[in-house]
């Protein structure tokens, strides 16, 4: 809902007029796939990590970057999700002043 919503707004504040209907459009399917990459970047990092038999590994290890680890799982998804909102407002924007 965040990317229709930016690529909308950034649009009239451009001045686009009817295009901004343009930009909700396509602004759909980079938000989905924003969502879908960053999902698998972060969960290719977290089995990298912890996946791949964590017995194995020594407890110091666990503490050491598992806790990092967590804390990036938690964060990531809407960092991911800000900057792909951010490159959407100011790619509508910049797309409307250089080709509009």
């Amino acid at each position: 809902m965040l990317y229709p919503y930016a690529a909308g707004k950034a649009a009239l504040e451009a001045h686009a007029g009817w295009f901004a209907i343009l930009f909700i459009i396509v602004s759909i399917p980079f938000g989905i796939a924003v969502n879908a990459t960053g999902r698998k970047l972060i969960y290719s990092g977290m089995d990298a990590l912890l996946g791949r038999e964590p017995d194995n590994r020594s407890k110091w290890f666990q503490w050491l970057v598992g806790g990092p680890a967590l804390l990036a799982y938690f964060v990531l998804p809407y960092a991911i999700v800000g900057a792909g909102v951010c490159v959407t407002w100011f790619g509508t924007i910049w797309l409307v002043r250089h080709l509009l």
